[in-house]
């Protein structure tokens, strides 16, 4: 529990992680997460996992008093975008810290690195970088990064545009609209480019980070919710004029939170 007299929302960091059928992963993050009650909180916020995701978060917590600054959400529908609203919404802190559940990675070094810019005034939103060795992000070379080049090239400076491992200013979370689906993180960098430019935005290294290898079928329908995102903020933006809307069915608009 947090103390009026040591809880200073300024220093304190919400760490929020989407889940969905994580029960392999689960006990890797909540082991490696370092937890201090007056300088952090940890929400994990669950799809409706079919497996023992929620079971597990569950009896960690029941293990320990020291874990009472663990939140667990049960969403009521799916989509990643809509866990992470759902995550802010529960955060305690100034400092949001957004982080994938299924990372090989020791989760308190991630956390300290992501945050360390918004807790010393360096930058109002943190996005990461990282080696995952010959394992490229198909989608994020194939898909994010071209799209980028076309309509955003000023963002291709971005390593890893799609990655979940960033954080934000509270304050600017309060600003963004977030689409439902896998698009929310390169919508996210689009949104706040065109509110702040390239000022306050700081891209962090993780080092060597691995994910679970995803198949083809899964990357399609990520990559179809890639094009129209950008697509989207491109039209919105005046990017496409109409010969381009004709070679293209262009999405009128997003499902935003």
């Amino acid at each position: 529990m947090i103390g009026k007299s040591t809880f200073k929302p300024d220093k304190f960091v919400s760490v929020i992680i989407p889940t969905l059928n994580e029960e392999e992963h689960v006990d890797n993050i909540l082991e490696t997460f370092d937890f201090e009650p007056t300088k952090k909180q940890l929400i994990i916020v669950d799809g409706n996992s079919l497996d023992k995701t929620v079971d597990r978060v569950k009896k960690f917590k029941r293990g320990s008093r020291e874990y009472l600054n663990l939140k667990i959400i049960k969403a009521d529908k799916s989509g990643k975008g809509y866990q992470m609203i759902k995550g802010y919404e529960a955060s305690l802190g100034q400092t949001i810290v957004f982080l994938d559940a299924d990372l090989d990675a020791d989760y308190s070094k991630l956390v300290k690195k992501l945050s360390q810019p918004i807790l010393k005034g360096k930058a109002f939103f943190v996005k990461s970088k990282f080696d995952r060795g010959d394992e490229w992000g198909r989608v994020t070379k194939l898909t994010a990064q071209p799209l980028l080049e076309m309509f955003y090239p000023e963002l291709n400076f971005i390593e890893q545009p799609l990655s979940g491992q960033v954080a934000y200013k509270k304050q600017l979370v309060s600003q963004l609209l977030f689409p439902e689906n896998y698009g929310v993180e390169i919508s996210h960098l689009i949104q706040y480019y065109k509110m702040y430019g390239l000022s306050n935005i700081e891209q962090v290294d993780l080092g060597n980070l691995q994910h679970r290898h995803r198949g083809l079928g899964d990357l399609q329908l990520t990559s179809q919710q890639i094009l129209k995102t950008v697509l989207y903020h491109a039209r919105e933006d005046g990017k496409l004029d109409i010969k381009d809307s004709l070679l293209w069915k262009l999405p009128s608009s997003l499902d935003f939170l």
